[in-house]
């Protein structure tokens, strides 16, 4: 069974934040985001802040899938990969694509279930729409 989480992008704040807790009831998302200390150079959880949903953020879904690296891959993720290419049976030189990940349900998500087992081997996730729009200009 896969891994149910979210992450959020804030509208406002226009920054990218970890989901705690979903309150269908409110209409609100506990986000936390982790931050460098200044003072002693780690990496630390910053408090959870609620924020109302959907009209101050926007919920990626997570695949169940990471990269070629080890990062997770999101719903809005940008990602670059290999296709492979047949024409009449004949291997051809694969083509290098970039993507945005869309999910439309806990199964189908685009275009991860339409790559072969060889091609979800390479994928790399360069950014997401929200932070690297421009990524999708190339």
């Amino acid at each position: 069974m896969r891994e149910i989480k979210f992450r959020a992008w804030s509208k406002e704040q226009q920054s990218m934040w970890s989901v705690d807790s979903l309150h269908f009831l409110e209409k609100t998302v506990d986000m936390f985001r982790y931050e460098k200390n200044k003072m002693t150079n780690k990496t630390e959880r910053i408090s959870n802040f609620r924020f109302p949903y959907p009209k101050a953020v926007i919920l990626m879904q997570y695949t169940g899938l990471k990269d070629k690296n080890g990062k997770e891959i999101f719903d809005g993720d940008i990602v670059k990969w290999k296709q492979s290419l047949i024409t009449a049976g004949v291997p051809k030189k694969p083509r290098t694509r970039i993507d945005v990940v869309k999910c439309y349900d806990l199964s189908h998500c685009q275009p991860l279930s339409l790559m072969s087992v060889d091609e979800t081997k390479n994928i790399k996730v360069i950014g997401n729409i929200y932070k690297n729009p421009e990524l999708l200009t190339q």
